[in-house]
């Protein structure tokens, strides 16, 4: 095979964390590297991107495009958010790589791989070359970390973080010596103060142990272990024991002793899953059953908000139906109902970058009724927007190559209105939201005066 040269956006994507999960929780390893693994299939079928090697839990994927590859990253940082969280780190650089019968290799290779390795948990870490090439990206922002030597590479870059909404974006250098860099974006779930867990993840093996080798003789093992019946016959047949050693002037009471000493070598050498299945099976039960029990008052409560929060804005109280979703959205921030509801009041309330920021999110979040967010009334002033395009190529998979032109304002699709029909078609506007009152009385005024 004759080695094949080309100029690529190239992306590492790391687990950070893995080793160490893959020794303590094998199961659960198992499981966060298979939803790793199919997410990034889909990502990169949808960005047009092409996975070249698998390094354990790291991938290196080549695209045709920066912006794809960029596009791609947040696709899956905010996919992996969700239940289980995977905090994964993210590299992009674009350069030349050789493709051969022996592999990929090349010096841009080299660059993206130290840049993925400087990222933080939940972001995506950019170079120059890659910022220049989604500078004027329609929604794509970045935010300049300044320049840093690169590690094993004698050469220094202008690194950019990606800074949308969703992302860990660590400060910048002028802020690095007040704050300290916040390692891990991935919002954790909030309880209400009453439902707070308690800080116990069950019984520990070594301390069943050193119990039962230091006062097995009383039965201490057995009452930590939860087996309060057995823990009692061991302080009656230790009792008894001391008695009949007393009267027989025998050292019958050092069976006792034997007895804990055997206990104390099985529990140390019992496999970990096994003495969870043995002695913390129930304690698991019981608070998976606490934890189903808080879900459900949670979902009653939330149900409850929700619709006080809708009736809030079908009667056009946007500012106190915003306060109402923004608590729904304490409690549960992948609820997609209450981002939809909320694009619609910064929309009726012409607050572009918080509309979209919460329209991508109720579409990030499955909501599930795409043809609403293309007919929604309250989404009209959203809809007007250029940015729009780009969601609706982005998120509603809408080509851009077939998205109708702008419509022509109504003022001007009829150019033989009277001034008075063009009133009531401005007052039209004004109850769809289109146009704010200042608006609606300049617009007035200046047709009264043409």
């Amino acid at each position: 095979m004759t080695a094949k040269r080309q100029l690529a956006a190239i992306m590492y994507c790391d687990i950070a964390g893995f080793s160490e999960m893959m020794y303590t929780d094998p199961a659960l390893a198992d499981e966060i590297r298979q939803r790793h693994h199919s997410a990034l299939t889909e990502s990169h079928k949808k960005y047009n991107g092409k996975i070249i090697q698998h390094f354990g839990d790291s991938t290196l994927s080549i695209f045709r495009s920066a912006a794809e590859a960029v596009e791609c990253a947040y696709f899956l940082q905010l996919e992996l958010r969700q239940n289980p969280e995977i905090p994964i780190r993210i590299g992009i650089h674009t350069g030349e790589i050789v493709q051969d019968e022996h592999g990929v290799y090349g010096e841009g290779l080299n660059v993206a791989s130290r840049v993925e390795r400087m990222a933080d948990v939940g972001s995506i870490l950019i170079t120059d070359k890659v910022h220049d090439d989604i500078r004027s990206h329609p929604w794509i922002s970045t935010l300049s970390l300044g320049v840093h030597k690169l590690d094993d590479l004698d050469r220094e870059k202008e690194l950019f973080v990606v800074t949308n909404r969703g992302l860990n974006v660590p400060p910048t250098p002028n802020e690095r010596s007040s704050k300290p860099i916040k390692r891990n974006s991935f919002d954790e779930e909030e309880l209400e103060p009453d439902e707070e867990m308690p800080f116990f993840d069950g019984k520990k093996k070594y301390v069943a142990a050193i119990l039962a080798f230091f006062l097995g003789i009383f039965g201490a093992h057995r009452f930590y272990l939860g087996q309060r019946f057995k823990g009692f016959l061991y302080m009656i047949a230790f009792g008894i024991m001391m008695i009949i050693s007393a009267e027989e002037h025998a050292p019958i009471v050092l069976f006792m002793l034997i007895l804990s000493t055997i206990d104390a070598v099985l529990l140390a050498v019992m496999p970990k899953s096994e003495f969870d299945f043995k002695y913390n099976e129930t304690w698991k039960n019981k608070l998976q059953t606490g934890r189903k029990n808080r879900k459900s008052r949670r979902i009653k409560s939330s149900f409850k908000l929700l619709k006080e929060a809708v009736n809030k804005f079908e009667a056009k109280q946007y500012q106190n139906a915003i306060i109402l979703f923004d608590q729904l959205l304490d409690k549960d921030k992948r609820n997609a109902v209450a981002h939809f509801y909320l694009a619609c009041c910064f929309s009726m309330l012409r607050n572009a970058e918080d509309g979209f920021y919460h329209l991508e999110a109720a579409v990030q979040y499955q909501f599930d009724d795409l043809d609403r967010i293309e007919q929604e009334g309250a989404l009209k002033f959203l809809r007007s927007q250029s940015r729009y395009q780009a969601f609706r190529h982005t998120y509603l998979k809408v080509p851009l190559a077939t998205l109708p032109s702008p419509a022509r304002d109504l003022l001007h699709s009829k150019p033989r209105l009277s001034t008075y029909e063009k009133i009531e078609a401005l007052g039209d506007q004004l109850a769809k939201g289109e146009l704010s009152s200042e608006e609606f009385e300049a617009a007035k005024v200046k047709l009264l005066n043409s």
